[in-house]
């Protein structure tokens, strides 16, 4: 990471009031955007307003400048959650300690109805002598302990991470593209959940070679990213940052990632071999959908 993008994590961390999610663009002593986080001293080289549209539009240096692509991903996430260590995924204020932020991480698995998927997949394998299951993205190890508690008998865990934020034998370091040699050569299973959208596409298109070349024939890949699709992309309180050429970011910390749409990210798994099925819950009706940019996905070889 360059040392500029240090400092500037290092920025952000001196002007956080609390380790929760009240955490908004500064753009002046007046002006304020949620659910990002930069700091200006002198607005016009980082980003322009588009009132009309009530759009932050993000240089193109800027947002090239923090691209993950850009930099290093590792010692970002390693002063971000140095710097952040209780940051809710779900943006609650109460955040306060690490059993927090992994009960609010599970509860948000659990609406999603990613945790009911991998339920059902295990309980599908459960015939298996073992079942091998990969986390990618395992935070600071709430499903981790889910799993332990509910399948710990009956199926290995196998965590990867760039970050290492709580014990466990079988967590794996990566680089954030790939999945290392060192964890199992296939798997039953392959979770991530509040992951993908931290990614850029590289990234995103890395690890799904990755993960069609490390699951067994029919094993299953979760994961869920932020996409545009027929229900969102015209809510536009959803859409607040954009590029200069009007594509819409994603952000965290500053880190910009481009927002996929459905249809690309259905793309990008068919390059590698897989198709995927949308997994909508009874609570994420059309109303709903039209209100979050969270997609979750069960994904295949496909036959």
């Amino acid at each position: 990471m360059n040392n500029d993008f240090k400092q500037h994590i290092e920025l952000l961390a001196d002007h956080k009031v609390s380790d929760d999610f009240d955490y908004e663009v500064r753009i002046d002593n007046n002006k304020m955007h949620t659910r990002t986080v930069i700091v200006f001293d002198d607005t016009e080289e980082y980003a322009t307003e588009d009132e009309e549209r009530r759009k932050l539009i993000i240089k193109d240096a800027f947002f090239q400048s923090y691209h993950p692509d850009n930099i290093d991903v590792v010692d970002f996430w390693t002063v971000a959650t140095t710097e952040f260590p209780f940051f809710s995924v779900i943006g609650n204020g109460n955040i306060r300690t690490i059993e927090q932020v992994n009960a609010a991480s599970l509860w948000l698995a659990n609406h999603h109805g990613v945790l009911g998927a991998v339920e059902h997949i295990l309980d599908l394998n459960s015939d298996k002598e073992k079942c091998k299951v990969l986390e990618i993205g395992c935070g600071h190890g709430g499903f981790y302990q889910w799993f332990q508690e509910r399948h710990g008998e009956t199926s290995q865990y196998f965590g990867l991470d760039v970050v290492k934020l709580f014990d466990c034998d079988t967590l794996a370091l990566g680089d954030g593209y790939t999945i290392p040699e060192t964890l199992p050569e296939k798997f039953d299973l392959i979770y991530s959940h509040n992951v993908f959208q931290h990614l850029s596409k590289k990234q995103r298109t890395s690890y799904f070679k990755e993960v069609s070349d490390r699951l067994e024939p029919a094993g299953m890949f979760i994961f869920g990213s932020f996409v545009q699709d027929e229900f969102n992309k015209d809510t536009e309180k959803l859409w607040g940052t954009e590029t200069e050429s009007g594509e819409r970011l994603i952000h965290f910390f500053n880190q910009f990632t481009l927002a996929p749409t459905h249809a690309q990210l259905l793309e990008e798994l068919g390059e590698v071999g897989m198709t995927a099925t949308m997994i909508v819950t009874d609570e994420m009706t059309e109303e709903v959908l039209a209100n979050t940019n969270g997609r979750n996905y069960i994904a295949m070889r496909a036959i």
